[in-house]
């Protein structure tokens, strides 16, 4: 496989900042024309869900109509549309409600379903999402990261098998691909919980035909990393099954792989991750690749559907366009050219887009600077020292604070009118961003220039800077 057949799937994560439809819809032409073979769709809550499973879909949900239109436009820019549904792990957007409760693997948990009690739900959830999608091939299954072991279904499940639990996460693939199969798709899965099954378990497995889809978004990586190793396992035992086995694909980061909490991806790592991605695709630096099926761009928006948000789509497109650069090209100066053509098109079609990247851009400067300024007044007043800090170093501080206040202040404003009208994004998950990120900013700065303040127009006395 060379770079130009090579299989790139942005993904795009609905859990938090999901994008208008309309706004969605053009965002498609950019990944199109950088290199991008299809989108896979975590749609999570969005999705207009019906029947008993109408709970989930939160009360912005998407319409038919909606998902309809993002559908048709990414098949007639030849993307393939891949929707996302978990099945097990990350289930907090069902197993929140309490008519679902007792599906939970732990009752005390949102986070995983009991494989055994949910599997009827799960089959009519695949059903419901296929029909959406009615074009879709491949359907992803998510499964990364449950904890089973806890319901007593579960525990009843796992004496029955040889492999135990692992036999238990292997009958649930195998549910879950019968039931895509019979709507004519087969099924992606992470890669995760599949490291530590059995030899015979993870034959098993990739008997289904569920192709695994190992993830690592670290800015370094190494042979010996599991992950690595599993990637490097699967492509071997891919190689000499003529066909039986799918080729697994791997995973990187263009957001949502630093910082739960982070405001705009940290561009070097997020680059480094698809830079060691790609060295590991060509063993020792040769020109045969190993058997992959392809690369999935992940782009999250929470770690988990009960999580902070962290960075929007529009603060992340330079990273995406020159990821899918720098898997499209092998030579790394036409790689780097691609993309600088790539951001230029897209800022100059996306002029509220590219406004709300330099928005996050200065908000996160402004984060930096309040983090600073936080710690040198920590470090110079109580309880960190008892003594009086300079009236020059009060000033300072109070000068900075100041100029914080003022910096955070426009940013909001500005923020405000971009989304006054024709939204870009969804509007309760916008003023969730705009709460977390600017307000809590904004009282931070607010509260180092009261104590500031009060540091330069409190009257000093000797006791404060001595031991009398």
């Amino acid at each position: 496989m060379d770079e130009a057949s090579l299989e790139l799937i942005v993904h795009l994560d609905c859990k938090g900042l999901p994008l208008a439809p309309a706004y969605l819809c053009e965002r498609l032409a950019d990944f199109r024309a950088a290199g991008a073979t299809g989108v896979l769709l975590e749609w999570e809550d969005m999705l207009p869900f019906n029947g008993e499973l109408s709970c989930i879909s939160c009360k912005y949900a998407f319409t038919r109509e909606d998902i309809a239109a993002v559908v048709e436009t990414a098949d007639g820019l030849g993307l393939e549309v891949v929707p996302l549904l978990q099945t097990l792990g990350h289930c907090e957007y069902m197993l929140k409600h309490e008519s679902l409760a007792h599906l939970r693997e732990d009752h005390g948990d949102y986070g995983t379903l009991c494989p055994s009690a949910a599997a009827d739900l799960l089959e009519e959830a695949l059903s419901q999402v296929l029909q959406l999608h009615p074009h879709s091939k491949r359907v992803h299954i998510g499964c990364d990261e449950p904890t089973i072991g806890a319901h007593p279904l579960t525990k009843a499940a796992a004496s029955d098998e040889p492999d135990g639990l692992g036999g238990v996460f292997v009958r649930h693939i195998a549910r879950m691909t019968t039931a895509a199969r019979a709507r004519g798709c087969t099924c992606l899965m992470w890669h995760d919980a599949a490291v530590g099954l059995s030899e015979g378990a993870l034959e098993q497995l990739l008997e289904t035909g569920a192709q695994l889809v190992v993830w690592d978004y670290r800015p370094q990586l190494h042979e010996d990393d599991p992950s690595l190793r599993f990637a490097a396992r699967l492509c071997a035992r891919a190689a000499v099954s003529n066909g039986a086995v799918p080729r697994p694909l791997i995973a990187t980061a263009f957001k949502g792989g630093d910082a739960c909490d982070a405001i705009t991806p940290h561009e070097g790592a997020r680059l480094a991750n698809q830079s060691e991605w790609k060295a590991w695709m060509y063993p020792g630096g040769g020109s045969q690749p190993r058997e992959i099926g392809g690369v999935v761009l992940t782009g999250w928006s929470r770690f988990g559907h009960l999580l902070p948000l962290c960075e929007m789509l529009p603060a992340a497109m330079p990273v995406l366009l020159q990821s899918l650069s720098l898997w499209r090209e092998r030579s790394g100066l036409l790689a780097a050219e691609k993309s600088t053509q790539a951001v230029a098109r897209w800022q100059s079609s996306d002029d509220r887009g590219s406004a709300l990247r330099r928005l996050c851009t200065d908000l996160d400067r402004a984060s930096t600077r309040v983090s600073a300024v936080e710690e040198e007044l920590k470090t110079n007043t109580k309880p960190s020292t008892a003594r009086r800090p300079a009236p020059k170093l009060a000033n300072r501080l109070n000068a900075e604070a100041i100029s914080l206040v003022s910096n955070v202040t426009q940013i909001d404003a500005q923020f405000a009118e971009l989304m006054s009208d024709a939204d870009p994004l969804f509007q309760c998950d916008a003023m969730e961003w705009r709460q977390a990120k600017i307000t809590h900013l904004l009282g931070r700065a607010q509260r180092i220039q009261q104590s500031s303040h009060e540091l330069c127009t409190t009257p000093i006395r000797i006791a404060d800077m001595s031991r009398a």
